[in-house]
Order: C-alpha cells, then structure tokens, then sequence
C-alpha cells in the first residue's frame, strides 16, 4: 500500500521568503519558458484588482485539454471537483479546499493558501503544493513539487471559462511514475462553467447523490 500525504508550500511574505511581485505570478511558480507554452492552453490573467472568488463550485464534467507528456489519452474525464475559496483578502489571498469524488469516494485536500491576481471580472489563482507518498514502513517512495493554476471569469453562476493546470516543478521519482520536470497538464469545465454549488455542509447521502465523472474513459500512454 501506498500512502500519499499533500501538502502546501508557502508564498506569503515572511522572514524566510521573498516579497510576492503585486499582481504578477512569481517565476518560481511558472518560469517564463513554461509560461509561454502553457499559455497556449491556459488564460492566465495579472492585475492588482482581482474580483472576489469567494464560494463553493462543483468542475463537472472535468476534462483535459492538453498534457506535454502526450501520457494521456484526450477523452479522459478525471473525478468531479468540489471547490471552496474563502476569507480572501484586500492582498488577494484566499483559503482553498478542494474534494476530489470518485466512484462515490472522496479525496480531501485539506485547506491550503492560494494567491490571486487578475482584474474587473477575470482572475488567475497558484499555489506551490508539495506532495510525498510513502510504503507501510515509512519510506519515502515518491516526492513532487507542483505549481497549481486556477483560471476563469467570475459571474453569477459561477467561474466562466474554468481552467486548472499544474507542472511539475521538482521531483524525487526513483521508479519514474510521475509527470516529468517542466512538464505540465491542463483541465477544464467541460461545459464552460464551474457552478456554484454549497456542498461543504452536504450530509453524506447527498453527496452520494451528485454527479460524478469516474475516469474510466482514460487511457493511460506508457513512457
């Protein structure tokens, strides 16, 4: 068995880290070289006046657009999403929650820190996650170092245009099971539109109840 524990990297100013540029994304979470690509795939907004993001969102159906491995078939559907965004700031940080459901389970992230920068409507999210899976004994397996990208317009319904990517920043992968270095994926609402959905206070036989994209259309490349 193997055991994945996640965890968030910090970004806010402190006596250990450097100054976040206002309204920009730090190259230590997109260098300019993966930017470039990954913008073919993904809106990434700046700006200094992002809109509120605040409230709960269901991403279903949950579909890929893009992966510069070539390692995943593009009718893959992953799990649905369940998004929380809360108490973010006049600085544009925000707390973020996310549940994965699959097949009727449920994979929790728990509440980790984003920052967001965008204006009028539209808006842009990162975080750093580091993530690191273990055996039953305890030994390390498997390391990653990720940035995470949240993109879209606010509206009404919720985020217009929902696009999610992450790339892979470092690693320590010795049996070469995860995404390489500099390489990256990209997701999206498969109708357009994250919708606003309160689902953190759902009882547990509601849950059961929501649509879910169960991957089973994926088609897994072998490097």
């Amino acid at each position: 068995m193997v055991i994945a524990i996640g965890f968030t990297g910090c970004l806010k100013e402190d006596m250990d880290t450097i100054a976040l540029p206002v309204g920009k994304i730090p190259q230590n979470v997109i260098p300019d070289d993966i930017r470039n690509r990954l913008e073919n795939y993904i809106d990434i907004y700046e700006g200094d006046n992002p809109p509120d993001i605040t409230g709960e969102y269901i991403v279903y159906p949950n579909m890929l657009v893009y992966d510069s491995e070539n390692s995943w078939d593009y009718e893959y559907m992953g799990a649905t999403q369940l998004l929380s965004f809360k108490k973010q700031t006049s600085s544009g940080e925000v707390t973020y929650m996310e549940l994965d459901v699959f097949n009727n389970g449920y994979s929790l992230i728990d509440e980790t820190e984003m920052h967001v920068v965008g204006s009028g409507n539209n808006l842009t999210a990162y975080m750093i996650t580091e993530t690191k899976a273990s055996d039953n004994s305890g030994n390390i397996t498997s390391s990653s170092k990720k940035a995470v990208i949240i993109s879209g317009t606010v509206t009404e319904a919720g985020i217009k245009n929902f696009q999610y990517a992450f790339v892979m920043l470092d690693k320590y992968d010795p049996n070469n099971t995860l995404m390489d270095i500099n390489e990256y994926r990209v997701f999206k609402d498969g109708d357009g539109v994250a919708e606003r959905y309160e689902w953190t206070n759902m009882l547990y036989e509601e849950k059961k109840q929501m649509p879910i994209c169960t991957g089973n259309s994926l088609t897994y490349k072998m490097k």
